[in-house]
């Protein structure tokens, strides 16, 4: 916290903040559509995954499409891990959704960021800065306050 008087520093807690409002206001949306009950969580997300498929791919041209495919070959496992993965993680929070408040839900779900600053420290052995400290207790301290608050 020593420099967060930096511009660096304030300009990065600023980045970190700026998402927010965006994740808000798709998670409200989320919320919303899952809540009213007319589809379940994994319909509602595998209509949008199917829409941004459509999207993407509509952008894509030729040297592009040549390019993922080298990399999908080579990345094979990984690839297959984030198709499993990314779909069940985001239905589970869909599901979350179903019966609790959006800010419990978004709050608790940035306690990823936490976790993979931690793999990064233990796993790639970066270093854990002031910065990186701080910014993991605020996490853990908001999570804690809303726990708090009701």
């Amino acid at each position: 916290l020593a420099n967060l008087g930096r511009g660096g520093s304030l300009r990065g807690l600023g980045y970190a903040a700026a998402p927010m409002v965006p994740i808000t206001c798709y998670s409200r949306v989320d919320k919303q559509a899952v809540s009213l009950g007319a589809l379940h969580p994994a319909e509602f997300f595998y209509g949008y995954d199917a829409l941004r498929s459509l999207l993407y791919t509509a952008t894509l041209r030729r040297p592009r499409v040549r390019a993922l495919k080298r990399v999908y070959r080579r990345e094979l496992g990984r690839t297959v891990g984030i198709a499993v993965l990314e779909p069940a993680s985001y239905i589970l929070i869909l599901t979350a959704f179903t019966t609790a408040p959006v800010s419990y839900v978004v709050s608790v779900r940035q306690v990823s960021v936490v976790v993979a600053a931690a793999l990064g420290v233990e796993l790639l052995r970066e270093r854990a800065g002031r910065s990186r400290l701080a910014g993991a207790a605020l996490v853990v301290a908001g999570v804690a306050l809303l726990k708090l608050a009701g």
